[in-house]
Order: C-alpha cells, then structure tokens, then sequence
C-alpha cells in the first residue's frame, strides 16, 4: 500500500458541537446542512504526522 486516506473525525466532532452552541445559542447554524470534511493523504512520508482521528 502506498497511502491512505484519513477523514480527521476530531475535526467533525468540533464542528458538530460549535454548530449545536450556535443553534442552541442564536436558533441557526449558519451553516448548510449538507457539509464535507477535507480528507488528508497520508503516506510513508507523513504518516508520523497522523494520529488515529487527526493531524498531530
């Protein structure tokens, strides 16, 4: 194998909850609510860069 991909689910699970403050808070998001997460390449290279949920 050559690379992998990681979706950082650390990086969905903030934005989940600062979107629950915001709706809470003020009755909106303010975001779509269809919304993606950037994936990372990971390699040989970068892969000590890389914890199991995110970026190090």
């Amino acid at each position: 194998m050559y690379a992998t991909v990681l979706q950082p689910a650390a990086l969905g699970a903030e934005s989940a909850v600062e979107q629950a403050h915001a709706y809470i808070t003020t009755g909106e998001t303010g975001q779509p609510e269809k919304q993606s997460i950037d994936r990372e390449l990971v390699t040989a290279d970068n892969a000590d860069q890389h914890g199991v949920f995110a970026r190090l």
